[in-house]
């Protein structure tokens, strides 16, 4: 089966019910005022999530996208500079979605002429920024993050879950659930070309011209 697209995630997450919070859609008056706001467009595969929903959170808490815009700060045209005035090396080629539930954020790498949307871990701070890639594309990182995740997120025998796993067509898990192999095995799964099996932020940084490289070369 091919690697999930958007629409593929946006109807796995649909099925999955109250496992995903998924904000309302979002007009392409707010999405051309968030590009204007930002200074360059949205990757095309952003946009196409953001037009079904604005942000979205696991039930879990190990995924959250935040939404578009936000008066706290806390909105994609707004996080990475306000990560960076409380002390974060965040690139400026890094554009902060959300996070993973953890000390880290996630974003996407935006250069020009990239020839594909690179999904981006970024440690938390340090002097110099901590990067990992996991996933070459944003679709694939966010069917691999929920295929992993959900399950773990204590949904008992909610038949939800399952679904949300059939239509995401993502490789069968382990007995034990929360085999770290596993995840990285889902990541491979919807990212073939992704650049570290083992992505690893802290052991195994990526400098912002390895990874502007990386989202070039296709």
């Amino acid at each position: 089966m091919t690697t999930p697209d958007i629409a593929r995630v946006l109807r796995a997450w649909r099925a999955a019910g109250a496992h995903v919070d998924l904000g309302a859609p979002v007009d392409e008056r707010l999405l051309a005022r968030a590009e204007s706001e930002l200074g360059f467009p949205l990757p095309q595969d952003v946009r196409d999530l953001y037009a079904a929903c604005d942000g979205m959170a696991l039930a879990s808490g190990d995924l959250v996208l935040h939404p578009l815009v936000a008066p706290d700060g806390e909105g994609v045209t707004t996080a990475s500079r306000q990560l960076r005035a409380e002390g974060w090396p965040v690139p400026e080629e890094l554009l902060v979605l959300g996070g993973t539930g953890g000390d880290e954020v996630l974003g996407v790498w935006v250069v020009p002429d990239a020839r594909r949307t690179l999904v981006v871990v970024m440690g938390s701070p340090s002097e110099e920024p901590d990067l990992a890639v996991l996933g070459t594309s944003l679709a694939g990182f966010l069917a691999a993050w929920s295929a992993y995740f959900l399950p773990l997120g204590d949904p008992g025998d909610d038949p939800a879950i399952g679904e949300c796993l059939t239509e995401l067509g993502a490789p069968a898990g382990p007995a034990v659930l929360d085999d770290e192999e596993h995840v990285l095995r889902l990541l491979a799964w919807a990212s073939p070309d992704i650049p570290d099996p083992r992505p690893d932020p802290y052991e195994r940084p990526l400098s912002p011209a390895e990874l502007t490289r990386l989202a070039q070369q296709g």
